[in-house]
């Protein structure tokens, strides 16, 4: 597998905000050393290609007292396109009396969450707004980096009434560990095993050369999460590589 570039140059790709809270928690050196691996300055073709075919995106921003806020823009597949790994277009904007209508202008800045369920992929990107239309804007990429898909349940896309369905690529749904570990109420109790059978498990210790990284939780266990074999939980709690 080619190892994609890193992030480049000597600042770091956290904001001062994420800085801080690294810092608090006695992560800071080893989620600067994790995010550089994973952030980069543009869009790889993976990423690019999974913008082009999706119906929907997520944008995030803030309005004029600073306030955030998330809101979903939808199209036909193709309707978000990326002229260069740098640049989004994307042919929808936010409806009239959305908190985001009018705080998208110009310099703004922009966050990007395309997902597909039916996959569990998930790709972020980090911008300003370039330009702005009725019909649409453009984003100036900062930062593009994946998400770990632990969390993400998968499911499959329904068609609307007397369309044909669309085709449900990906993975099954997992079923969680809760559901999996109930007992119907018609069947015995499992036998407790002995204290001396039950043995501890140790934490799994494991390095990720390009795998997901960013601002993790000191309260997640280092374990390695199931779609992410080769990498600890504690790194994939939030920005990751696909």
């Amino acid at each position: 597998m080619t190892t994609l570039p890193g992030w480049p140059g000597d600042e770091s790709p956290f904001h001062p905000g994420e800085q801080l809270i690294q810092a608090r928690e006695g992560m800071r050196d080893r989620v600067e050393r994790a995010g550089r691996k994973v952030i980069r300055a543009a869009m790889p073709d993976q990423h690019r290609e999974l913008f082009g075919r999706l119906p929907y995106l997520v944008i995030g921003g803030v309005d004029a007292a600073r306030r955030p806020w998330a809101t979903l823009l939808a199209g036909p597949p193709g309707f978000v396109t990326t002229p260069d790994d740098r640049t989004l277009a994307i042919a929808a904007a936010p409806v009239d009396g959305d908190p985001l209508a009018a705080a998208l202008v110009p310099g703004a800045p922009i966050a990007v969450l395309g997902i597909e369920l039916a996959t569990r992929r998930r790709n972020r990107a980090n911008g300003t707004v370039a330009a702005r239309a009725a019909g649409g804007l453009t984003i100036a990429v900062a930062q593009s980096f994946g998400n770990c898909p632990q969390y993400i349940q998968a499911r499959a896309p329904l068609a609307p009434p007397g369309e044909p369905a669309p085709a449900a690529r990906g993975c099954r749904p997992r079923r969680s560990r809760s559901s999996a570990a109930r007992t119907p109420a018609s069947s015995p109790a499992p036998a407790r095993r002995p204290a001396a059978a039950i043995r501890a498990r140790a934490p799994t210790s494991r390095t990720a050369a390009d795998g997901p990284a960013s601002s993790p939780s000191p309260t997640t266990a280092t374990r390695p999460c199931s779609p992410c074999p080769t990498t600890p939980a504690t790194t994939c709690s939030t920005r990751s590589a696909t």
